[in-house]
């Protein structure tokens, strides 16, 4: 037997992966075949087309909702870990600034940044975007972490 695994990928690879993707640019993202394969990266690749990467296209866009969802539902928040969770999103996958400067911004090592808000954070996006993606938990284990944590109804749409 070969020593590698087929079939679906660990909520971890996800994690992995999408943390990739939120920092790509629309045309690497046309180089992330299993993000693209869901149902809903289908479904709007349709309404673009007729555009330069459609693919990558298709996939900012689930990508930038489901960071938007997880701003949304964290609010504004009392708070203080939920705050800095915000912050976090906000200044490394909306204004795509580095770990290192946000260290240096809140004056903590970039360990404690990771640790403090940054694998919260991805692992919030990443079971928002699994749950918009249309994923069961048949399929992929825990994936409605997202909407336990910060009460929101996963067929939220806008």
């Amino acid at each position: 037997m070969s020593g590698t695994r087929k079939g679906r990928k660990s909520l971890s690879a996800y994690r992995d992966l999408i943390g990739k993707a939120l920092l790509a640019e629309c045309i690497t993202l046309e180089d992330f075949p299993v993000l693209s394969q869901f149902p809903a990266i289908e479904e709007r690749i349709r309404s673009f087309e007729f555009e330069l990467f459609p693919r990558g296209k298709a996939l900012q866009s689930l990508l930038r909702e489901a960071v938007h969802d997880v701003l949304q539902g964290i609010g504004h928040s009392d708070d203080k870990s939920l705050g800095r969770i915000a912050e976090y999103i906000k200044l490394r996958y909306q204004q795509k600034q580095s770990v290192k400067h946000i260290a240096e911004q809140w004056q903590i090592s970039t360990v404690q940044v990771w640790r403090s808000a940054g694998q919260v954070s991805l692992g919030l996006i990443t079971d928002r975007f699994l749950e918009k993606a249309r994923i069961s938990e048949k399929n992929i284990p825990d994936c409605k972490t997202f909407s336990k944590l910060v009460h929101i109804d996963p067929n939220m749409r806008e």
